[in-house]
This record gives C-alpha cells, structure tokens and sequence, in this order.
C-alpha cells in the first residue's frame, strides 16, 4: 500500500517540479548580440557592434560571467573603437521558483582607439564592479530583469548604471532586449541566447 502511495504522489507532484524548474531563471547560458552606445560629449558618434556573453552556475547559488564587445563609428573623418572584456563572480538569492537577485563582483579592461588619415592614438583603463540584479519569470517563456552596477575605474570617472531588460524563451533558445544607463552613456542590446 505505501509504494502505491508514494507512486501516486510522486506522479502527481512530478509536472509542479517541472513547471516549477522552468520558472527558475537559468544561470548557464551563451548568447551573441548586436549593441549600440551613445557617449556624452561625443554627439558625433554612435557606436555600433557585437557583444559575446557566456554565463555558467556551478551550483545552485554561484556563477560566473564572462562578456566581450567590439564597437565603433566613423563620422567627419575619425574613427572611434572601443573593446571591453569583463569578467563576474556572481550569487543567486533565490526569493521564490520565479524570482531571484544576483550578487556580483568583477573586473573590467577597456580599450579605446582613436584615428583619422594622419594619426593614431590607444589608451584604455581597467575597472572593478559591483552588481546585482533582479530577474522575474512572468510565465515559462517571458523574463523581466533590472539592476544596478556601480564600477570604480582606475583611470577616468566612476560610473553608476542601471539596466532593464525583457527575455522571451522556446525550448531552450531566447531573444531579448536590454537597455544600460551609465554615467556617461546609454546603451541598448538585442541578442539570441542558447541555454544549457
């Protein structure tokens, strides 16, 4: 009589674990996508490009993060270039099955290049970050996030951001948006994502 029991509620709680693990917001995932950022006092410019972003929890509280993207713009015979590399340790707090915020930590190097037909100049900093997100599953398939980053940059101005972005899943593919304001600039993604 037990195992039928225990055969009967396992069969009966068995599809609230699955819809419950697809309301989770997953944390290993690889995505590409195309960005583009405005500068402050740089009106002439829009720069435009691509951002690789990979993501892995090796636990059910830790991640890492890694981000890589390559832009530039030309306009009145100058060419501006700018690649950024940042690398996270992140936490996830697990409020409820569709809700989690995220902790992290991480470096970030940027270079930056500027040319017209007679010189060349380089430079870039690195900088450290403190971040946290809130992500949301609405239902299996949409996902609202936000945050907050604060990055303090051994050359150059600090900077303080926030993002707000929207996912939407099938199986295990996602677009999504994403809109960053930092200090100083403003920045907007869309990208395809595959999760592991």
């Amino acid at each position: 009589m037990l195992k039928h029991l225990t055969a009967t509620a396992a069969l009966l709680t068995a599809p609230f674990a699955v819809f419950a693990n697809d309301m989770t917001p997953t944390y290993t995932y690889s995505q590409v996508g195309y960005v583009q950022s405005d500068i402050a006092d740089l009106d002439d410019f829009t720069l435009k490009g691509f951002e690789l972003k990979s993501s892995y929890a090796f636990s059910d509280n830790f991640f890492i993060e890694g981000t890589y993207s390559d832009v530039n713009d030309d306009a009145t015979g100058i060419r501006l270039d700018a690649q950024r590399l940042v690398a996270t340790l992140g936490y996830i707090q697990h409020i409820n099955a569709r809700t989690t915020i995220d902790y992290q930590l991480g470096y970030g190097d940027v270079d930056l290049g500027v040319s017209n037909e007679a010189e060349n100049w380089e430079g870039g900093t690195h900088y450290y970050i403190v971040e946290s997100n809130l992500r949301h599953k609405v239902t299996t398939q949409l996902e609202f996030y936000g945050g907050l980053e604060w990055q303090n940059w051994d050359d150059g101005d600090n900077q303080k951001a926030y993002k707000l972005g929207l996912k939407y899943n099938w199986d295990k593919f996602a677009i999504g948006t994403e809109y960053n304001k930092y200090s100083d600039e403003d920045t907007v993604l869309a990208y395809l994502r595959y999760e592991y």
